[in-house]
């Protein structure tokens, strides 16, 4: 079991940077959402993903560590996010395969399209640029997502064995 401790403690300093990124990506969809509200939802899951990861990051740090007595709503927040969470790494995984394998042709057929338009630019440097950049995006959107979901199962799993930590202390 203390094996299973280390890798969810590799696991959620993986996650941090990860979440910060995003979470500056996030306020930068928050601004343009504000124009147009139908991408609010989208804010909302990244959002979930940045609050879910700091929240397991405290439970790590004061709950299974420092096995300090913890408020029961953090672990109703904690669940309530990690649920959202599951839903954004699934979609991380299931959009990023499905562009790697059907359609990464036609979204740099597309992008050739939009490069052509500008001067200066040779368009088959710009096919073979834009494929690895694309190709790269994807892997690293999948392994962010499976490094989420696993992370995901393994807060649970601690949430339901340190479940005393979450009961109000008796005075």
């Amino acid at each position: 079991m203390l094996d299973n401790l280390k890798l969810y403690k590799v696991l959620t300093y993986i996650l941090i940077p990860i979440a910060l990124l995003f979470g500056f990506l996030d306020l930068i969809m928050l601004m343009i959402s504000l124009a147009n509200p139908s991408g609010l939802f989208g804010v909302f899951i990244i959002a979930c993903f940045v609050i879910y990861t700091f929240a397991s990051f405290n439970f790590l740090n004061q709950g299974v560590q420092g096995n300090l007595q913890m408020k029961k709503s953090l672990k109703d927040f904690l669940k309530v996010n990690a649920f959202v969470s599951i839903f954004f790494s699934v979609i991380l995984i299931s959009q990023s395969a499905y562009i790697l394998i059907n359609n990464l042709d036609e979204s740099i057929k597309t992008m050739s399209d939009m490069a052509s338009q500008q001067p200066g630019y040779s368009e088959e440097a710009f096919n073979k640029l834009a494929k690895s950049v694309l190709n790269g995006t994807c892997i690293f959107l999948i392994i962010t997502g499976l490094i989420c979901f696993f992370h995901i199962l393994m807060t649970l799993r601690l949430v339901k064995k340190h479940e005393g930590l979450f009961e109000t202390p008796s005075n």
